[in-house]
């Protein structure tokens, strides 16, 4: 197997998703019983709490938030939830726990099958471990899901082009594809394996 060290070069999909409002959230003041509506109001200030210390890189102390943020989501939040473990996940990876992201977008995957960006970061938190085979079905899954409608296609072309790369086959179609979607960074790797 060919390995090659294009890590330096390749964007993981996507960053944390945007802060959550509470402003949808209806706050029952006058009941001391635990509820739903008290229960999302609680997970979404800990998700919010999460997504702050990940933009100051606390990555540690946002996976915690996220911790609680997952335990407090309803049942029946089933998209926040996985936008929850999506975000831990982006935090583990960056805190250089490619094991626990890759659990972590398993779970948003569970939950959101069609979470094109989970994909996208389980993908590549693959790579990252030299898991190749299963980073390219990853990408394939997420370039099908997101069929051309965000910057995920484009990033996902390039990693399977430097996936298929890695393991001894031609990615320079995917590199090309990623290129003709606007991506300059992959002609150094396009010079550098497709010429």
């Amino acid at each position: 197997m060919k390995q090659v060290n294009l890590y330096l070069l390749l964007l993981f999909c996507s960053t944390s998703t945007s802060v959550f409002s509470l402003n949808t959230v209806s706050i029952i003041k006058y009941s001391n019983i635990y509820s739903q509506e008290d229960s999302l109001t609680k997970a979404v200030g800990f998700y919010n709490k999460a997504y702050q210390l990940s933009n100051e890189k606390q990555y540690y102390s946002a996976i915690h938030f996220y911790d609680l943020a997952i335990e407090n989501y309803p049942s029946s939040q089933i998209l926040k939830k996985a936008e929850a473990y999506f975000n831990r996940g982006l935090n583990k990876r960056l805190n250089s726990d490619n094991e626990g992201a890759i659990e972590d977008y398993s779970t948003a995957i569970v939950l959101n099958p069609n979470y094109a960006k989970a994909y996208c970061n389980r993908g590549f938190a693959r790579m990252k471990s030299n898991d190749f085979l299963n980073a390219i079905n990853d990408f394939t899954n997420a370039i099908k899901i997101d069929n051309f409608s965000t910057e995920t296609t484009r990033i996902a072309y390039k990693n399977r082009g430097a996936s298929y790369i890695s393991v001894g086959q031609n990615g320079c179609d995917d590199l090309n594809k990623s290129k003709e979607l606007g991506d300059v960074s992959v002609v150094k790797l396009i010079s550098q394996y497709c010429n």
